[in-house]
C-alpha cells in the first residue's frame, strides 16, 4: 500500500471510490460537486493504492482564508474501510501541513457518521447544521487550533501511531504550492489559473511605458485619419462604432504617456 499524488488517470476510480460511500456517507447529488473538484483541484490531493486498486482519496487547501487549510474529499472506499486506511490517508496531509508557515487552524466538513474519526486527529465540533448535506445527512463543521499541543499530537500521530506514508513520487515543493496559492484566479473560491499581467504590471525599462504611450498615439492618430477619411462611406452606426474605437486608442495613449512620465513611474 503506497500514497502518491493524484493524477488525471484516477479520476474513474475516485468516483467510483466515492459511489461507494453513497448514499451512507454521501449523497448522490454531490458527485457533481466533486467531479468539478477534481477537474479543479485547488491544492494537493493524494491517493492511496495497492496493486491495480485505488483504497482510498484525499487532500487539503489553502488561501481560503489566511492561515487556515481546508481537509477535503477524504475519500475511503466502502470496500476497504476499517483498515486503517484513512489514517493512513491524512498522515499524508497533516505531514504536509506541519510544515506550512504561518498556519494556525485547520478545517473541514463532514457528516454525523464520520465526526469521531476526525475528532481522532484532534478536530472539534464547532457547527452542525441538520440535513445540511440532505435528508438524512447533516452539516458538521469541525475545526482544530495548530498550536503546540495540536502539532504534538500530529507529529505522535504521524510518526508514531502510524507507518509513514510511502511516497511513490516527490509532492510539489511547499515553496512552489505557496507561490501558487499567492497567485490564485481568485482566492476564497476552489478555482485554479493565474491572473494575466495587466499592461501596467508589466517592466517596461526606462522611459519604456512613455515610449509606448506615442506609439499608441500615432496608431491613434492614424486611425483618427483614417475613419475621418472615409466618413462619407460609414453609415451612421458604423461610424460612431469607428469614432468610439478612436476614443479608447487616445485614451489608452495619454495614459500611457502619463505613466511614463510619472515620477514614480517603473523603471526596472
Amino acid at each position: 500500500m503506497i500514497s502518491r499524488p493524484y493524477q488525471s488517470s484516477d479520476r474513474g476510480d475516485c468516483i467510483a471510490a466515492f459511489s461507494s460511500n453513497t448514499p451512507t456517507y454521501f449523497l448522490p447529488d454531490e458527485l457533481i460537486e466533486f467531479e468539478r473538484f477534481l477537474d479543479r483541484l485547488p491544492g494537493p490531493y493524494f491517493v492511496v493504492i495497492e496493486g491495480s486498486d485505488l483504497l482510498a482519496c484525499g487532500g487539503y487547501a489553502t488561501g481560503r482564508v489566511t492561515g487556515e487549510a481546508d481537509i477535503c474529499w477524504t475519500i475511503v472506499h466502502a470496500d476497504h474501510q476499517g483498515q486503517g486506511i484513512g489514517n493512513f490517508l491524512i498522515s499524508e496531509c497533516v505531514a504536509e501541513l506541519l510544515a506550512l508557515d504561518g498556519l494556525q487552524t485547520a478545517r473541514l466538513e463532514t457528516s454525523q457518521h464520520r465526526i469521531r474519526f476526525f475528532q481522532h486527529w484532534g478536530f472539534g465540533v464547532v457547527g452542525t447544521t441538520p440535513n445540511g448535506f440532505g435528508p438524512g445527512l447533516d452539516r458538521v463543521e469541525l475545526r482544530v487550533v495548530i498550536d503546540e499541543n495540536a502539532r504534538r499530537h500530529w507529529h505522535e500521530m504521524v510518526t508514531g501511531g502510524l507507518p509513514p506514508p510511502d511516497i511513490e513520487q516527490p509532492i510539489p515543493a511547499i515553496e512552489s504550492y505557496k507561490e501558487w496559492t499567492a497567485n490564485r484566479y481568485n482566492p476564497g473560491h476552489y478555482l485554479g489559473g493565474r491572473l494575466e499581467p495587466h499592461l501596467d504590471q508589466l517592466r517596461t525599462g526606462p522611459h519604456g511605458k512613455r515610449l509606448a504611450g506615442l506609439l499608441l498615439g500615432i496608431s491613434a492618430l492614424a486611425s483618427t485619419m483614417a475613419v475621418l477619411g472615409m466618413a462619407s462611406e460609414f453609415g451612421g452606426p458604423a461610424f460612431i462604432a469607428s469614432l468610439l474605437l478612436v476614443v479608447v486608442a487616445w485614451i489608452a495613449a495619454i495614459r500611457m504617456f502619463k505613466k511614463g512620465a510619472a515620477p514614480d513611474a517603473d523603471k526596472r
